[in-house]
Formats: structure tokens, C-alpha cells, sequence
């Protein structure tokens, strides 16, 4: 799989200097029908909730379902919103934003393609659950 991750000033991951998985604790993360097919493809199950039609990653004791001693189990196949994260799409900008939630955001860089490809996919995501409401 190839890495989305935004670039890091320093290019190692904050993430993993400092052993944080705090994006990780009480995540409301949404799946693609993409992300959807590969977790199942690696063999899991019973991994996600439904809200308000968005089909997203379960918590268990306030913990992402996939989240193992402070690692990700599926890693080299997690969502395409874990792999982008702290850069998220903020609606009322229109734009890709730094989430200030994660403490080391501002070792991240938001680049031009994070806006267009994070609007394709909230695009995506919202025909999905239209589908799934009809």
C-alpha cells in the first residue's frame, strides 16, 4: 500500500517518536467501502457501527477496535482517514485543515492534494450512505 501519510518535518512520524496513539481513543472514523473490502479481505469482522448511515470503525473501551498495547493491528491496511490524519477536510473552509486534537499537528504539512483528494472522498463516503438509506 502506498503511504498517505501527510509529510512530517523530519520525516519520522511524531506519531511514533512519542509512542501516540491518542487519534486512536474514542475515534469516530468513517469507512469507505475501499477501506471496508480490504479489512474484511485481511480476515476481520464485527469491526464497525453504523451512524446516521456512515459506516464507521468501532470503539472497544474507548479505543479503536484495531488498536493493540498502543499499536495498530492493521496498519499497512488501515483506513484512508488514519493514514491521512491529522490532516482532516474542514467543511465550513472548504478546505484540508490540521486537526488541533492531535498534539503534534504542527509537525504535519498540509499539501494541495490532501483538499481534493479528501473532498472526492467525503463525496464518496456521502453517496455511499445515501445508497444505504434507500
Amino acid at each position: 500500500m502506498t503511504e498517505l501519510r501527510p509529510p512530517v518535518s523530519g520525516g519520522i512520524s511524531p506519531c511514533r517518536v512519542h509512542s501516540c496513539y491518542r487519534c486512536c481513543q474514542n475515534t469516530e472514523m468513517t469507512l469507505s467501502l475501499k477501506d471496508l473490502r480490504a479489512i474484511r479481505k485481511a480476515g476481520f469482522s464485527n469491526f464497525t457501527i453504523k451512524v446516521d448511515g456512515y459506516i464507521q470503525l468501532k470503539n472497544v473501551d474507548g479505543n479503536c477496535f484495531f488498536l493493540d498495547r498502543g499499536n495498530c493491528s492493521i496498519y499497512d491496511i488501515r483506513p484512508l482517514g488514519c493514514q491521512l490524519y491529522p490532516v482532516i477536510f474542514d467543511p465550513d473552509r472548504g478546505c484540508a485543515i490540521k486537526d488541533t486534537y492531535c498534539p503534534w499537528s504542527d509537525s504535519f504539512i498540509v499539501e494541495k492534494w490532501h483538499h481534493e483528494l479528501l473532498k472526492r472522498e467525503i463525496q464518496q463516503e456521502d453517496d455511499e450512505r445515501d445508497r444505504r438509506r434507500k
